[in-house]
């Protein structure tokens, strides 16, 4: 629908919004958020395309000075508060919050790569976008779990495969040409292991044999 400025521009203010997430190979999800702001306005008159299409025949009716604007301005305030009234009366907030957390809870499930040493929520990756992917990571879901492991490993990127197997208490799958802080190039696989003192998780080398 539209051109594709439109479309770019409408991607990108559901992606500020977070109602859409779009991971690093551009697969598109439908956030909670996204799930909830439907589900909420299923009823709603603002969400029917037919009151957009009024709206734009009533401006040309005004920009021909066929309709006054005033008109247009009194009739949209009264759409806000009967929109708001609506909400008030129709809006069960434990029946949101259930669906939210339904809504939640698969979409944190169908980006798990696994499953939370510390409190077994999944754990999924998360993309540094305000910095380009620097503090990209693997992080826990559950808010008061400070889990987290980075995404890129002295140099090299841990994919999901590999962070599957971590978690599986795995070794990954045989990493090439690390560089050690000499310079030196060398092929090892990565195992984490618990920091029993600070209650952590950490990447340790497992060199392979030559």
């Amino acid at each position: 629908m539209g051109t594709s400025a439109t479309r770019d521009e409408a991607m990108a203010s559901l992606q500020a919004k977070k109602y859409v997430s779009v991971d690093r190979h551009d697969v598109i999800s439908i956030t909670p958020n996204g799930w909830l702001i439907n589900w909420l306005m299923r009823d709603s008159q603002v969400s029917d395309p037919i009151l957009t299409a009024k709206w734009e025949e009533e401006y040309k009716r005004i920009s021909e000075g066929k309709d006054d604007s005033q008109e247009l301005i009194n009739a949209t305030a009264q759409l806000v508060y009967d929109e708001f009234d609506a909400a008030d009366k129709n809006w069960d907030t434990q029946k949101i919050l259930a669906f939210y957390n339904s809504k939640s809870q698969k979409f944190d499930e169908t980006r798990s790569v696994g499953k939370c040493p510390k409190c077994q929520y999944p754990v999924v990756f998360y993309h540094d976008k305000k910095n380009h992917g620097k503090y990209d990571s693997y992080r826990c879901t559950k808010p008061s779990c400070d889990f987290y492991i980075k995404y890129i490993w002295w140099g090299k990127p841990i994919l999901p495969t590999n962070m599957a197997r971590l978690l599986d208490k795995k070794p990954t799958h045989l990493i090439k040409q690390f560089v050690s802080k000499t310079g030196v190039h060398f092929d090892a696989r990565l195992v984490m292991v618990p920091d029993e003192h600070h209650g952590r998780y950490y990447l340790k080398i497992k060199k392979e044999r030559q």
